[in-house]
């Protein structure tokens, strides 16, 4: 059986706990190592940090010198850029970035030229064709006119007459060359203009100049304000102008109505005496100008205000004719023409 005697015990444990006994000195030294510590700990993390930043800053403007090379931009160009870059965040260790991301350089652009008006669209524009920049697919969106596809079908309106139908044959830095598609007098160098073009995600337009003429084909200054004018795929504008309907195929008399919209896709109608319904097919007649008549076939879709609407879908008209609805249209808008 263990006996433990509590006089020997106690001692030892007095004794244990008198060598843990700090002195106020010993305390002092203490403090001041973990002080020490602590502040080479702060001291390492600033070096490491600042040589770090040094070797960030130093491989984004070795970058930077190689895509001004790669690029071979001229003085003005450089300048352009370096005030672009003044736009992006961590500007020092990022702005090499002005070349390697569309997304940074869009963003940049449109900040500049909100801050900065002595800078010109079509110097930036000039800027992302040598850049590269261009439209990744025909939903993403659109900044400028130096992003668009070559061959693209577009109308340029010259105020609120005068239209033609064009298209895109070439995207060069100062311009985009545009073949028109008629045979009338094309509009002359300096005029102010308004091209529409269509794409998958809508309909836009934007305000230029003509720069020059080559024999048919126009060249337009680049612009970087493109607006969204419709989301719909062909273009419609409300419009009052009179029609004559009937039943499509049958001999019985035309009446007498009115468009209330009109595009490229389709149209509402005054729905004469409620007569026509849902699923008709209607033969349209109208003239788009005094010898210019239309005559196309729709289909009644659905009919609103108690009946008195009739909505009508072109989804089987010539492209041709087609056309020469949005043309007409165009030139008769007064919120594209202005």
């Amino acid at each position: 059986m263990l006996i433990l005697d509590e006089n020997k015990l106690s001692s030892f444990l007095g004794s244990i706990a008198q060598g843990l006994v700090i002195s106020p000195f010993q305390l002092f030294l203490l403090i001041l190592f973990l002080a020490a510590f602590i502040f080479f700990l702060i001291w390492f993390y600033r070096h490491q940090h600042k040589k770090v930043l040094s070797l960030k800053i130093k491989y984004s403007q070795k970058l930077y010198d190689k895509y001004i090379d790669k690029f071979q931009l001229n003085p003005s160009e450089t300048e352009l850029i370096e005030k672009l870059t003044t736009f992006i965040r961590d500007r020092d260790t990022s702005k090499h970035q002005i070349f390697a991301s569309q997304r940074i350089f869009n963003l940049c652009a449109s900040k500049l030229l909100a801050a900065d008006s002595s800078v010109s669209q079509s110097a930036i524009a000039a800027l992302r064709v040598k850049l590269g920049f261009t439209l990744k697919d025909r939903e993403s969106n659109i900044h400028s006119t130096a992003e668009l596809p070559e061959k693209l079908k577009l109308y340029v309106l010259q105020g609120k007459l005068r239209r033609f139908k064009g298209t895109i044959t070439g995207i060069v830095p100062g311009a985009l060359a545009v073949r028109l598609e008629d045979d009338k007098i094309p509009p002359a160098s300096g005029s102010n203009i308004t091209v529409v073009f269509q794409r998958k995600n809508g309909i836009f337009s934007f305000r230029s100049h003509v720069i020059k003429l080559e024999g048919g084909t126009i060249y337009i200054a680049h612009s970087e304000q493109i607006k969204l004018t419709q989301k719909r795929k062909y273009y419609r504008k409300n419009i009052s102008l009179p029609l004559l309907i009937r039943v499509a195929g049958s001999s019985e008399k035309v009446v007498q109505s009115r468009f209330l919209d009109l595009g490229g896709g389709g149209a509402s109608i005054v729905n004469p005496e409620k007569r026509f319904k849902q699923g008709d097919d209607v033969e349209l007649i109208f003239y788009i100008s005094r010898e210019e008549r239309i005559s196309i076939i729709g289909e009644v879709i659905r009919t609103s205000r108690n009946g008195d609407i009739m909505h009508v879908s072109f989804e089987t008209i010539r492209e041709s004719v087609r056309d020469r609805i949005i043309g007409f249209i165009l030139s008769y808008s007064e919120s594209v023409s202005k």
